[in-house]
């Protein structure tokens, strides 16, 4: 199993950040998962973000996961995402400010609606938030048809 962590910021990558990376590529490998580590700084994030598929097409990795350097996982949460069997799967998290809403949508009437609660359980949305996101190659190939 192979996974490219594409890690994204509009400017430096911060040091608390790097504490929690560096636990779970350490885990990762106790689990035989190997990490490739992909830094890009753009002020653009989607910009930033094609850059990151770009680099995950060379190299030997099955899966792209989007970490961005305000979110703080813990060194199980691949592992953990994986298990689900899932082609597209994402960590929930909520917004920045009030009312601190998480970052996934549903569609009710034709139009995204921001969820207001979270089962404690995997479940289907809309939208998602890329920040804590876990993709298959085979997605990416789907897109290119």
């Amino acid at each position: 199993m192979v996974v490219f962590l594409a890690i994204t910021s509009r400017h430096t990558v911060p040091a608390k950040f790097l504490n929690t990376i560096i636990p779970m590529v350490q885990y990762n490998a106790s689990q035989n998962i190997k990490t490739w580590v992909y830094n890009d700084l753009d002020i653009s994030m989607d910009v930033s973000r094609n850059k990151c598929v770009e680099k995950f097409f060379e190299t030997d990795a099955d899966w792209l996961f989007f970490l961005d350097t305000d979110t703080f996982m813990e060194p199980n949460t691949i592992e953990l995402l994986l298990n689900h069997g899932k082609k597209i799967i994402g960590g929930i998290y909520t917004s920045r400010h009030e009312p601190y809403l998480p970052i996934a949508y549903k569609k009710v009437d034709g139009k995204l609606t921001p969820i207001t609660e979270i089962p404690n359980k995997i479940f289907q949305v809309d939208a998602l938030a890329t920040g804590c996101l876990l993709i298959h190659k085979s997605v990416f190939e789907k897109m290119k048809k």
